[in-house]
């Protein structure tokens, strides 16, 4: 029986890494925004959330926002 969470193996067979700071930005480049640092240290990756990227189904929005313009200051001339 396969766990919810992928092994410290997998995620390094996934990833190609073996240190966690690598592998983390190397799923989160891939689409795999859910996966995380434990407090142990180790990147937990959900088998749910890996097969819905991988299918397509789970696909983070980017909201585009209108950029924030600040209007200069204006001295009044005495």
């Amino acid at each position: 029986m396969s766990t919810l969470i992928f092994t410290t193996e997998e995620v390094q067979s996934l990833t190609g890494y073996k240190r966690p700071s690598k592998q983390l930005a190397a799923l989160h480049s891939q689409g795999f925004s859910r996966a995380r640092l434990s407090a142990a240290g180790n990147v937990q990756l959900e088998r749910l959330h890996y097969a819905a990227v991988c299918a397509g189904t789970f696909a983070k929005t980017i909201k585009q926002h209108a950029p924030k313009v600040r209007t200069p200051l204006t001295r009044k001339a005495t």
